[in-house]
């Protein structure tokens, strides 16, 4: 979403809030806003449909009419906000709008994530000051080893819902979850950026915060149920993609290191993904839906 979609957003949200007796329908908050109704009714439908987002009030449709439900003031202290692309979206719109007192948002915590509230601020102020953290580190055989961590960057992978943390160590890049960093201390020892990443550029490709080689992927989509709004919510990010849109599906083009991950995002999908390119992946595909078919008749 850009600036401006954001704030057309909240002043739609806002507009109903304010007639919440008489409600809105679409056609009224065409007329009010100007903006097409097809991008109303779409804004309104990813939020009041997403039972992980909320707003204090919360819209909901009703005959046709627009109106705010205020539930969630018997709630006080925590409150949900799991972020996929889109809830990252939203979120990063509400703190940018905030001081603009339009409406009374309730920003939550993320899901599962607590126990890094401690740790990340930490984090960041180790990779704005180019200091060296010393960590213990559990490996995925629970064994514990003591290191040394230059971070450069803290990204979050929300299809896992989880953090990780990018440090480089003798000149290679590394990637470090953040559930396994299971003691960490800031010291005053600086380091040098010595690889000079754009992340912005570098996670573009990244799927699944794996390592490896970059693969050419070409995914038909077929259009039905939610699978659509799911995929084109979930590539939102990816710079590289391209997408062709035709009467029944789509085709996805695009360059993905990480291609495990990948392979796990595309069986979310089930029949509606098809796989074109690379042959390998595709066969890869088949071959496994073949051995759960067998498993299931035996």
């Amino acid at each position: 979403m850009s600036n401006n979609e954001h704030n057309d957003l909240l002043n739609i949200i806002a507009i109903i809030a304010n007639r919440n007796e008489d409600g809105c329908t679409i056609e009224s908050l065409h007329e009010i806003t100007k903006l097409p109704k097809d991008i109303i009714r779409s804004n309104l439908n990813q939020i009041s449909n997403n039972p992980e987002i909320y707003f204090k009030y919360q819209p909901y449709e009703e005959d046709g009419v627009w109106r705010i439900d205020s539930h969630l003031d018997e709630f006080e202290d925590v409150y949900i906000m799991c972020l996929d692309t889109f809830e990252k979206s939203i979120f990063d719109m509400i703190i940018s709008s905030s001081k603009n007192n339009k409406l009374d948002v309730i920003i939550g915590k993320l899901y599962g994530t607590n126990e890094y509230e401690k740790d990340i601020p930490l984090i960041g102020i180790a990779i704005y000051e180019r200091k060296i953290i010393n960590a213990k580190y559990k490996n995925n055989k629970n064994e514990v080893y003591e290191m040394k961590i230059e971070p450069l960057a803290l990204v979050y992978y929300e299809f896992e819902n989880k953090f990780y943390l990018l440090g480089q160590y003798n000149n290679k890049l590394m990637t470090y979850n953040l559930e396994r960093l299971i003691e960490i201390n800031i010291t005053n020892e600086k380091f040098k950026d010595k690889l000079n990443i754009d992340f912005d550029k570098y996670l573009a490709n990244i799927w699944g915060m794996e390592s490896g080689d970059r693969v050419k992927v070409k995914v038909k989509f077929l259009k039905e149920a939610n699978v659509e709004e799911k995929v084109k919510r979930d590539l939102q990010r990816r710079i590289y993609k391209t997408i062709d849109d035709y009467d029944d599906y789509f085709i996805y083009c695009d360059e993905v290191i990480g291609i495990n991950s990948f392979k796990q995002w595309l069986r979310s999908f089930g029949s509606s993904a098809i796989v074109l390119e690379p042959k390998e992946l595709r066969d890869e595909i088949i071959d496994a839906v073949k051995k759960a078919l067998r498993y299931y008749k035996d």
